[in-house]
């Protein structure tokens, strides 16, 4: 029904030709993946550290807590490099340290809690900075007419980012008698189950930086100045 009406309308909802922009959509996905490779990590490490270190709740957000307090501090200091470095250097920046992070915590699975912190702590370093640098090149991007909606859809996405990973890695989590190791670095036992988890949200990261540099590559210099001047049928 919405993809009926909105090829029908004269004036949808949502305008197909924003999504015919393929710096915009490339964007949005790539905020999608990066989302989702972090709130993997928050759904499946207090598994985690319940199975493997039978950790108290206080325990497990002991571990949590380092990272999210630092995250909150880091995102003001995320605002001000987009500013001074660009908002593709720091998506690139952000999406090797959620890769980096998630392979640690990959590696790292089933030694002391407080490495688990640390690896933890890189991932989640990640998190403010792709959110403010994607929202950065939004603006670049999106015409005065488009960034109501535009910028709706990247917010709906990045929500959908947590239910989607939470509800694929809670399925996966059911299987038994893991044995196959993707990563041959991390321990053999029962964390083979979350180290593979964890290589998972590595490729993510992987796919989502690889779709992200070819895409924006040859992006040109000019797109910013081009899209933050109103169209002639916006200025009445």
């Amino acid at each position: 029904m919405f993809i009926w009406r909105t090829i029908k309308a004269n004036e949808p909802f949502i305008r197909p030709d924003i999504l015919k922009n393929k710096y915009y959509t490339v964007t949005i996905l790539t905020s999608f993946l990066g989302t989702s490779v972090l709130f993997g990590l928050l759904f499946v490490i207090p598994i985690m550290l319940r199975q493997l270190y039978d950790m108290s709740t206080l325990g497990i957000g002991m571990v949590l807590f380092p990272g999210a307090i630092i995250a909150g501090f880091l995102g003001r200091l995320g605002g001000e490099l987009v500013e001074r470095r660009g908002g593709e250097f720091v998506v690139i920046l952000s999406l090797c340290l959620l890769g980096g992070g998630s392979f640690l915590i990959s590696t790292f699975a089933g030694y002391a809690p407080w490495v688990v912190a640390l690896a933890l702590l890189v991932t989640y370093i990640g998190f403010p900075l792709i959110q403010s640098s994607t929202a950065n090149i939004l603006s670049s991007i999106l015409s005065l007419r488009e960034t109501g909606v535009g910028i709706g859809i990247f917010n709906l996405l990045n929500f959908m980012a947590g239910a989607v990973s939470s509800a694929v890695f809670g399925a996966v989590l059911e299987f038994k008698n893991v044995s196959l190791t993707l990563n041959p670095l991390s321990k053999h036992g029962d964390n083979i189950i979350f180290s593979n988890l964890y290589i998972c949200l590595v490729l993510v990261a992987v796919a989502a930086l690889t779709l992200f540099l070819f895409t924006f590559k040859n992006r040109p210099q000019t797109l910013h100045q081009a899209a933050s001047k109103p169209k002639p049928s916006e200025v009445h």
